[in-house]
């Protein structure tokens, strides 16, 4: 089990509530409490109770105390993950508590405002038999085009040490729902450790993140559907498109006709233009030979009265 991972807090189970606890305050309590904290049942740190998985302390390699699996269950270990870090819980929390934000996409390139409805955390979805819990599910409004885009739902995945995996990616497009994967910076870690942290703590942290939240909220869009009215409103826009596309090559093809006709007309006046100049050459050239031949025919005359005396 050395390759599972070890846990420096998980929850226990007592008076039919969940409790969490730090195993040096479990050791601590076991020296007033001797057989009763060391040796019990602890659990995993899933957020979903059903989902949590039975653990013990024992020493690392390295010899710490820490909390490992029982044995016997690798499979939901692999199906489930190693549980969530104190810095993820607080983070989510954070991120379930604020009524607006603006979404700072990287692989976008845009700037989302929203104002959220309302939120839940571990909103769990099915596919094919298999589930997955979303951290952080907003409903919200926008005045942007990603409130229809999205359907005005929006889920977040607080990465802090395990990214979301491919498969997780690809199914949650197959489920059209729309996922950011949210990263939480160092310098907003939560740094008290599990054994010396407080409701109180916990909270002053919670209260010091939600205002930069609240601010500008960065992230990567892991998947990016289009709601069904988005699809509707551009299948709509796009056959306005080609309507108005059609019209406009009925009108340049009537266009193209009617100059096609002008253009014949063109010809044909052309066409008659050059023969009547040709005809009004020709009988221009005509009447410059009469005339020459009539001023040849006075010559002639003259000088035939000249001769004959008359």
């Amino acid at each position: 089990m050395d390759s599972e991972p070890l846990k420096q807090w998980a929850y226990y189970h007592e008076d039919d509530s969940w409790l969490r606890i730090g195993v040096k305050t479990a050791l601590a309590r076991e020296k007033s409490e001797p057989g009763k904290w060391k040796s019990r049942t602890y659990y995993s740190t899933h957020a979903d109770p059903n989902q949590r998985l039975r653990m013990h302390i024992r020493k690392s390699p390295r010899g710490l105390p820490l909390f490992a699996y029982n044995p016997g269950q690798r499979a939901e270990i692999e199906r489930d993950g190693g549980g969530e870090s104190l810095t993820h819980l607080l983070y989510k929390t954070a991120l379930s508590e604020i009524k607006s934000t603006t979404l700072k996409i990287s692989n976008l390139g845009k700037d989302i405002e929203i104002s959220i409805i309302d939120s839940t955390t571990e909103k769990r979805v099915w596919l094919q038999g298999r589930y997955y819990d979303i951290d952080v599910f907003y409903h919200f409004s926008s005045n942007s085009d990603f409130e229809l885009r999205w359907g005005g739902m929006l889920g977040l995945e607080v990465h802090h040490t395990n990214p979301v995996n491919d498969t997780k990616k690809t199914d949650l497009n197959t489920l059209r729902i729309p996922v950011i994967e949210v990263d939480v910076p160092a310098k907003l870690a939560y740094l008290t450790t599990a054994d010396n942290t407080s409701p109180e703590r916990e909270r002053e942290y919670i209260e010091f993140v939600k205002p930069r939240l609240s601010e500008y909220l960065w992230g990567k869009m892991i998947s990016n559907p289009k709601s069904i009215d988005y699809l509707e409103r551009e299948n709509a826009q796009l056959s306005a498109e080609l309507k108005r596309i059609k019209i406009e090559a009925d009108e340049m093809r009537e266009e193209n006709n009617n100059l096609h006709t002008k253009i014949r007309q063109y010809r044909r006046k052309l066409n008659s233009e050059r023969q009547a100049v040709v005809e009004s050459t020709s009988e221009h050239n005509l009447a410059k030979q009469r005339y020459q031949w009539f001023e040849q025919m006075s010559v002639l005359r003259f000088l035939w009265f000249k001769l004959t005396r008359r």
